[in-house]
């Protein structure tokens, strides 16, 4: 295996930089989705939040676990198979879409079946009608047009970015008018379907494929779908245990506020590590046909996103209790220790993260799914221990203990198989890690961060933005002086600013011949 050391310097365009450089560009339109999405989100949270009470999200939260945990089991990973197999042929688009269908009905009929027993076991009659109302959703959305594949084999979420707005927008809209109306859960369900049937409608608008029925190819898709279902499988239990068992000892009001907790600890990995993960997978999908050097291009991926994750991760813990306060209200205020505990958690999750993209565009679901089939027995075992113990922060705790030992162990098999060696890490990330260290003691140092808000609105606000701005500084200094003190080595601050400076040539030169033609008017066509 080729040396991962990269020479000091400004770099080059080398086989790994092209890779970066190719998904980056295709991740921005990702991210950028996400941040809309978060957005949107966000807005909605900050109005459910006042019309709704916690049980309303604690009980659509856990309808929507039940329903994705069977659609996980019947995952069969046709979208990720067909980008792995790196061609075009209709008969597999074809097969794809028809499991695809055949999935979505097969979860439809099993929400019907068990929707009587969820409600007598969670004793509350409504998750019946909730599942029965997803199971309708789950239908439909196995028609989706299977063409919109092309976009992620491709990178084109430009137009993957078209196809998902839309659906939200309105689903926005129909939840914060229901919710206004009705004032209880029905605003969440009839969102979450709203959007679902806009999406299928999209997907064929967008996508001019037009898929038919058929299983010709299904052996050419059996060799990745048995290990990828295994592992949607192992995946499904390890992500819904926790509502469903905080759900049964402590009750549903406390399954919202552990999901809200997470959402809001988890902004930087899902809005960041999340959609460049999603377009690493296609990114080193083609790298791999095309033999470039993959242990090389993780490196890479990972010390830049935790140039820009850690100290969101920090800030995030570090402003919690003011955040909450302000956006969410005193009702939410049990979320401020889970947010404390899991922002920074969260950041190293993107070593972990980006490792299952890598071997899962390598095809290595078998020793996946081993890993996460070990990790999940560590996880089950730490929830029996502490949930009775310690309650929802037990459980949370237990959560990030066993999310260290998963995502750890993805990162040994990545670094075994790929030839990376640990030194590799550290030359580029501890600059990140020694700014984001410096920033946390500042802060709280200063009694900035990890502090109760102020009862005054205005207080909180001072304490919110001053946090903020305050850790922001702090971590750009130590950051950029230390990369200065070592001599400007080729690393992940070389990457950032190369990929900000090719964004904004091609924004201003974009906005600039827009300009110019439109002052040439007629002359300019």
């Amino acid at each position: 295996m080729t040396d991962l050391h990269r020479q000091r310097g400004r770099p080059e365009e080398t086989g790994s930089g092209a890779l970066l450089a190719r998904t980056a560009r295709g991740a921005g339109w990702v991210v950028g989705w996400r941040m809309v999405r978060r957005l949107i989100g966000l807005m909605s949270t900050l109005v459910l939040a006042h019309l709704l009470v916690p049980a309303d999200f604690g009980l659509v939260a856990l309808g929507a676990s039940l329903a994705g945990s069977l659609d996980a089991m019947a995952a069969l990973g046709v979208e990720e198979a067909i980008v792995r197999d790196g061609g075009q042929n209709q008969e597999l688009y074809d097969t794809a879409f028809t499991l695809n269908a055949l999935r979505g009905f097969s979860t439809a009929v099993l929400l019907i079946a068990l929707a009587p027993s969820a409600g007598t076991f969670f004793h509350d009659r409504r998750l019946s009608t909730i599942m029965i109302v997803l199971a309708g959703s789950s239908a439909v959305g196995g028609l989706t047009n299977i063409g919109i594949v092309e976009f992620l084999r491709s990178l084109e979420f430009q137009k993957e970015f078209v196809l998902l707005l839309i659906p939200r927008l309105a689903s926005l809209i129909v939840t914060v008018i229901a919710a206004y109306i009705w004032r209880n859960y029905t605003a969440l369900l009839l969102g979450i379907v709203t959007s679902r049937m806009l999406s299928v409608g999209a997907s064929y608008v967008m996508h001019p494929y037009r898929p038919r029925f058929s299983l010709r190819a299904w052996r050419r898709l059996a060799s990745f779908s048995f290990w990828t279902w295994m592992l949607s499988v192992a995946q499904m239990v390890r992500d819904r245990m926790y509502s469903f068992v905080v759900g049964r000892a402590l009750g549903i009001a406390d399954v919202g506020v552990l999901n809200v907790g997470i959402e809001i600890a988890d902004l930087p990995t899902t809005e960041v590590v999340a959609p460049l993960g999603r377009a690493c997978f296609a990114g080193f999908a083609a790298a791999r046909h095309a033999g470039e050097n993959l242990g090389e291009s993780y490196v890479r991926v990972v010390s830049l996103l935790m140039l820009v994750i850690l100290p969101s991760g920090v800030g995030i813990s570090a402003i919690a209790s003011p955040l909450v306060e302000l956006a969410l209200g005193p009702r939410w205020l049990g979320t401020v220790p889970i947010i404390e505990f899991l922002g920074i958690a969260f950041t190293f999750t993107t070593f972990g993260l980006i490792a299952f993209n890598l071997l899962s565009a390598a095809g290595m679901l078998r020793k996946m799914f081993a890993t996460t089939t070990c990790c999940l027995v560590v996880r089950i075992g730490l929830l029996a221990a502490l949930l009775p113990r310690f309650g929802l922060i037990g459980a949370v705790v237990g959560g990030i203990i066993g999310m260290f030992v998963e995502y750890g162990a993805y990162t040994l098999v990545v670094m075994r198989e790929f030839g990376i060696k640990f030194r590799h890490l550290v030359r580029d990330i501890w600059r990140s890690l020694l700014g984001a260290t410096i920033m946390a003691w500042s802060l709280y140092t200063l009694g900035m961060g990890w502090t109760s808000a102020p009862p005054k609105l205005l207080a909180a606000t001072g304490l919110l933005v001053s946090t903020s701005l305050m850790g922001s500084l702090v971590y750009c200094v130590c950051v950029g002086l230390s990369w200065v003190v070592v001599g400007l080595p080729n690393g992940p601050e070389w990457d950032l600013i190369k990929l900000v400076t090719d964004f904004a040539h091609k924004f201003s030169s974009s906005l600039w011949a827009r300009s110019l033609k439109a002052s040439l008017g007629p002359l300019g066509r």
